[in-house]
């Protein structure tokens, strides 16, 4: 019974603490990540959520819902969850370019 955004919180909560240390110090580290630079405080606030990797696979689910729902409210939670910068006026390029940062690096 519960809710889509609730079961997506879940799969979140769910990522060993040691594996999203991981991938935030691999994410912080690498050369060549995504042009989109966190500020300190959305960094802080995602890095509690989840991992780069949950986060973006987080989102994808939450915009593929709202797409097939019709509940464009989802879209501003993945926005919200994402660690860069994700406006209407980008059109999501930030969030894509760094899902397909995070598929190829994974």
């Amino acid at each position: 019974g519960a809710s889509f955004a609730d079961l997506v919180a879940a799969y979140l909560a769910r990522e060993p603490l040691r594996e999203r240390a991981r991938r935030w110090v691999k994410y912080w580290t690498h050369p060549l990540r995504p042009a989109g630079r966190p500020a300190p405080w959305r960094l802080a606030r995602a890095a509690w959520r989840g991992s780069p990797h949950g986060l973006a696979y987080a989102a994808a689910l939450l915009c593929c819902e709202a797409e097939f729902a019709g509940r464009p409210e989802l879209r501003r939670r993945a926005a919200a969850l994402l660690p860069v910068p994700s406006s209407e006026a980008t059109g999501g390029r930030d969030a894509a370019e760094l899902w397909r940062w995070l598929v190829r690096n994974n």
